[in-house]
């Protein structure tokens, strides 16, 4: 863990969770590998140290085991657990494409608890929609509408709760949501206390049944009880715990990734075969470098059931197109059953990540350095006066860029001297480009520009909070004034709502 990415951790703990966690989170990261006795000691002391560490370990951002010299549980900071929070929202974006607005309030409600049994989840949702309803009601200014909505409405809970379950069942089968390991088990049904419990994941992705009445009974009393939570019996259901899938989640944005870049290189029904293709890779080990060998008759089959005419009929001619494309989306590699082919991730990506690399000293460079960087990547070894033939630039200008690229560590100086040789003149120095450090230090920039990002809303936050608080005042009497039954004309309300946001400017 680089300190850009440590600042960026404790940002994003400070944004989610607080300033608490946050200490917490850099005293981790700091020292990683701790137990609670040393998290309480080590300086600076953070205040209310266990509590702050059981949020974490909730949200499945803290891993614990066990030592085995001392037999004490060891904590260790999960950082691309971390990272992911500021992904959040393209989750919910996802979600929302994929799902609907209920899948989005059925994550959205999980990602808020951490860890939490399905009926919870459910109910918490189902009450939100339920006040967002209500809430929407009394914003109408006929009182009879008022009324017929709220009676017509009554039969609407069981709905909304089938409704929401159907989404988390779907989450679920499309493993977005998965298991906590939990303690319950066959052999011991009721565990006592225990420092490090034995942990089991059996069946990861099975949903459990749950209690429609109670759930709708809770709901019902939760509008005349607004403070109303469920609580949980002491029953089977209520023992399973669910959380967000973070790997699911990242494994998707993956193959939006490489389909979009198919699509974009050639064509919509192109990117549809990549995405069947990334499917069937995904069913057997979707985090392998190199997909297995997909047979033709198997990725027909699949393009059959599809939508998508246009890849029915020229489908034949799609793969050869993605075979022959400069970035070898899709290699064949036999002949057995009308065809095999593999997909290499590991290349695409690559691939992606030089084009993000070279648009990166486009823009800061131009498109000479670009240029220079694409010939000493190609060649991998170039000596500077070979170089210079090779870009067609001016001496002067060649060496300028390629020493500019060399100081931004963007290309590396490799000196290769002859064994046999005494003096300086038989030492080559060659240009070469070391993509894994370069993708490296891209990637540490991006740290360090989302950190200051934070930092300077943060700043922005504190400087203007009387403003701020200001604008959520006058929104709220804007609010109000809209709902009030005085304002029929809609010219005197857009008067007075235009009075009401001059004060801003004013003061």
């Amino acid at each position: 863990m680089s300190a850009f990415s440590a600042r960026l951790c404790s940002l994003v703990l400070n944004e989610v969770f607080g300033e608490v966690v946050a200490s917490l989170g850099e005293k981790l990261h700091q020292w990683n590998g701790q137990t609670l006795q040393q998290l309480m000691q080590l300086p600076p002391r953070v205040p209310r140290t266990p509590e702050a560490l059981a949020v974490i370990i909730n949200h499945n951002l803290v891993t614990f085991k066990e030592c085995p010299k001392t037999k004490r549980v060891i904590y260790v900071l999960n950082e691309d657990r971390v990272l992911s929070l500021v992904k959040f929202p393209r989750y919910l974006v996802m979600c929302k494409t994929l799902f609907g607005d209920e899948g989005e309030l059925v994550v959205e409600e999980l990602f808020k608890i951490g860890q939490c049994s399905m009926s919870n989840v459910i109910f918490k949702a189902a009450k939100r929609l339920r006040y967002t309803f209500f809430h929407t009601i009394f914003w109408r200014k006929n009182l009879l509408s008022i009324f017929r909505l709220a009676r017509k409405d009554e039969s609407s809970i069981n709905d909304i709760v089938k409704v929401l379950k159907q989404k988390f069942v779907e989450l679920t089968d499309c493993q977005f949501f998965c298991r906590v390991p939990t303690p319950y088990t066959a052999k011991n049904p009721d565990p006592g206390m225990q420092t490090l419990p034995e942990l089991e994941n059996d069946h990861v992705f099975k949903v459990p049944d749950i209690n429609f009445k109670s759930l709708i009974d809770a709901v019902e009393k939760s509008e005349e009880e607004p403070d109303y939570e469920l609580i949980g019996n002491n029953n089977e259901e209520s023992k399973i715990l669910w959380q967000i899938n973070y790997e699911r989640f990242n494994r998707e944005f993956r193959d939006q990734v490489i389909v979009q870049a198919v699509t974009r290189r050639i064509d919509a029904s192109a990117g549809t075969l990549m995405r069947i293709l990334l499917n069937l890779m995904n069913e057997h080990d979707p985090w392998a470098p190199t997909s297995y060998e997909m047979r033709y008759n198997e990725i027909y089959n699949r393009i059959e059931t599809g939508q998508d005419r246009n890849l029915k009929e020229f489908h034949d001619q799609y793969f050869k197109v993605l075979e022959e494309e400069r970035s070898r989306f899709v290699s064949k590699v036999g002949d057995a059953g009308g065809g095999q082919y593999i997909v290499n991730v590991k290349h695409v990506y690559t691939e992606l990540a030089v084009a993000t690399i070279e648009n990166i000293i486009l823009e800061r460079y131009g498109s000479k350095a670009l240029r220079i960087f694409r010939v000493i990547r190609q060649k991998n070894h170039v000596e500077e006066p070979t170089l210079q033939n090779l870009v067609m630039i001016p001496a002067k200008e060649t060496k300028h860029l390629t020493y500019t690229l060399m100081e931004n560590n963007f290309i590396k100086l490799q000196e290769l001297r002859k064994s046999q040789a005494s003096t300086m003149g038989k030492t080559f120095f060659l240009f070469y480009v070391d993509m894994p450090q370069v993708a490296r230090m891209v990637m540490e920039q991006c740290y360090q520009a989302m950190s200051n990002a934070f930092t300077r809303k943060n700043h922005e936050s504190k400087c203007n909070l009387r403003l701020l608080e200001k604008h959520e005042r006058i929104e709220s009497i804007v609010a109000n004034l809209k709902s009030s039954p005085e304002f029929d004309s809609s010219e005197e309300l857009q008067l007075q709502c235009q009075e009401i946001q001059d004060m801003v400017i004013i003061t």
